[in-house]
């Protein structure tokens, strides 16, 4: 007996040992905490996922309601009944809160753009400005508006009105007071002129104006001005004691919710297509915790001291009230204390007051129009409705661990340093936007110049909001003393004029449109691409004689190609028609549009004979 229990012994202190000695590797480690531990020595963060974000639009009554920061929102109506299991609940039901308090104003509950007297009035694509109807005292910079399409603009319908063209803005300038100079004297118009940053230029054309639909005589479009940004998660609220720096809170099932902090500073200045998405490896979690003490000046109240959490602790010194939560061993979260070193060592038996938010990951992207319903409670009586006109986005789920075993000890060789022109050039294309970059350095007289020329993936000509966040991104990584500059690529439009032979008793104009199209820039049918597609050339190639007279041969119909004309647009005769190229410089890319009227676009002709008319 005596033999076999020291068996049993020597068992349990082998299976110790090995459980032991396999954390002691990133390759064969078991445990979440020794893998994020292993990863940070290796200068890598171990992410635990982040939720999603929203914007929330919120009609109110009365003048002026002061929203609260943590106000929930729903997707369906909560029930009644304060007995129902919390678990069904939430499992039923997703949940927002709103991440800082707001301001809304009744005025602001439905905003329309000015048309000037016409019946319509068209938002370009890529507008940074706008004038509403009304004065709008009450509006400032930092403001987010949301411009909504109501009614398909040809048909008038409601129910074909595109889901898409739905776009928030934050305006960055103080809104400018004006009037209509063409209104009535006795009572001129009252207008607002706003203004948003480039990131925010709106990504389609926006009809605004009153049109006849089934319902009536509706607006096709709005703006809605009481828009505050929510997250995923819902909070909840424990007392616990302190232990020795080690506090295990029970989750319960539920998965503790990770976001990038925002300040409020930061929340007023972000662009508002950059304040959804989150980084997840900035991302922390979502606990905030206080430890209770007697109010000395007024003993029958207590109050909080806060403690504020943090990634890790090797940069808090011995007196920071910081602490570290870590969850993915077992169904518990670790509240980990200084030890009065690293960190300031809290009180054994300190009583700890630890707010949390539980997330659905992402479950919590949820689609547009999808949150309907706020908290009951004194303000809800004063808000007529809810909802998300903007789908939530940037929710991951918690990073695997066989994707840290392989990124962790290989993450350290990423590019992180833009010196030569080919540094810039990996570093603009790992932007997914960016199809190709090609940057000449030179020396000004003062400084080092790096002219990075960008072409996207859809197009020749990249947007403002993607030349702007590329030369974030570059002069991040750049020398200093190193001035970047983010240009598009230069367009080089074509005349190019070919002689056709067409079949006789073939009709000339269905050949020329069948032409046009072959060696057009756009789709043709089957998902084949013109010849002169964007995506079909790069920055600096050159363009061939010879496959854009084998294209226009291959046109049913035609029986020979003669070129006539093969050359830049705008130039005298050149020897290209000869060589059968045209180079382009490093920073060229061709442009043939085949616009009526538009031959500085880029333009092939064609001369037909045979057929018939």
């Amino acid at each position: 007996m005596l033999v076999e229990m020291m068996a049993h012994a020597g068992d349990l202190l082998s299976y110790h040992q090995d459980a032991a000695a396999a954390e002691a590797y990133l390759s064969t480690a078991r445990r979440r905490t020794s893998l994020r531990r292993h990863a940070r020595l290796l200068d890598y963060t171990l992410h635990e996922g982040c939720n999603a974000r929203t914007w929330m639009a919120l009609e109110v009554a009365g003048d002026t309601l002061e929203l609260p920061a943590g106000t929930r929102f729903h997707t369906a109506p909560l029930p009644p009944d304060p007995t129902a299991d919390p678990q069904v609940v939430r499992g039923e039901h997703v949940t927002f809160e709103s991440m800082a308090p707001a301001r809304l104003h009744q005025a602001h509950n439905v905003l329309q753009v000015h048309t000037w007297g016409a019946e319509r009035e068209v938002l370009p694509q890529g507008a940074t400005s706008a004038t509403l109807v009304g004065a709008l005292p009450a509006l400032r910079s930092g403001d987010v508006l949301i411009f909504e399409e109501l009614l398909e603009p040809a048909s008038g319908l409601r129910e074909l009105a595109n889901i898409t063209h739905r776009h928030a803005v934050r305006l960055t300038e103080k809104p400018e007071p004006d009037v209509d100079p063409l209104g009535s004297a006795q009572q001129p118009q009252p207008l607002t002129r706003v203004r948003w940053s480039i990131e925010d230029a709106l990504p389609f054309p926006l009809v605004f104006g009153q049109a006849r639909s089934p319902q009536g005589l509706m607006p096709m479009a709005q703006v809605l001005g009481n828009v505050v940004l929510a997250d995923q998660g819902e909070t909840l609220e424990q007392e616990v004691l302190a232990g020795a720096g080690l506090v295990e809170l029970p989750l319960r099932g539920q998965q503790v919710a990770c976001a990038e902090p925002l300040s409020a500073a930061l929340a007023r200045s972000l662009p508002a297509s950059a304040s959804l998405w989150q980084e997840p490896r900035r991302a922390l979690p979502c606990v905030h915790v206080e430890e209770l003490r007697e109010d000395l000046q007024a003993p029958e109240r207590v109050r909080g001291v806060p403690w504020t959490v943090r990634g890790d602790l090797l940069s808090s010194d011995r007196f920071e009230r910081h602490f570290v939560a870590e969850t993915g061993d077992g169904d518990a979260m670790a509240l980990r204390f200084g030890d009065g070193s690293l960190g300031r060592r809290v009180r054994p038996g300190a009583l700890l007051r630890v707010r949390w938010r539980s997330t659905l990951g992402p479950l919590g992207n949820v689609a547009p129009d999808t949150l309907r319903s706020i908290q009951t409670g004194p303000l809800s009586s004063r808000i007529g409705f809810v909802r998300n006109p903007l789908s939530a986005l940037g929710a991951q789920l918690p990073e695997d661990a066989e994707q840290a075993r392989r990124n962790a000890p290989e993450d350290f060789r990423t590019q992180e340093r833009a010196v030569i022109e080919e540094d810039f050039n990996l570093l603009a294309q790992r932007l997914p936007e960016v199809r190709q970059a090609v940057t000449l350095q030179s020396w000004n007289g003062s400084a080092s110049v790096a002219r990075v020329h960008v072409l996207p993936q859809q197009g020749r000509e990249p947007r403002a909001e993607l030349l702007s966040r590329l030369l974030r991104y570059l002069a991040h990584h750049s020398l200093m003393g190193t001035e970047v500059e983010v240009r598009p690529p230069e367009l080089v439009p074509l005349d190019i004029l070919l002689r056709v032979g067409v079949q006789p008793g073939l009709v000339l104009a269905s050949v020329r449109q069948r032409l046009e199209q072959e060696l057009g820039s756009g789709e043709l049918p089957g998902g084949r691409l013109a010849f002169f597609h964007p995506s079909a050339f790069r920055i600096g190639q050159p363009v061939y004689l010879a496959p854009v007279v084998a294209r226009a041969a291959s046109v049913p119909g035609v029986t020979w190609v003669e070129p006539l004309r093969f050359q830049r647009w705008g130039q005298d005769a050149t020897s290209a028609l000869d060589t059968g190229r045209i180079l382009l410089e490093l920073t060229e890319v061709v442009l043939v549009e085949g616009l009526p009227g538009r031959p500085d676009l880029g333009q092939v002709r064609f001369q037909l004979e045979g057929g018939r008319s």
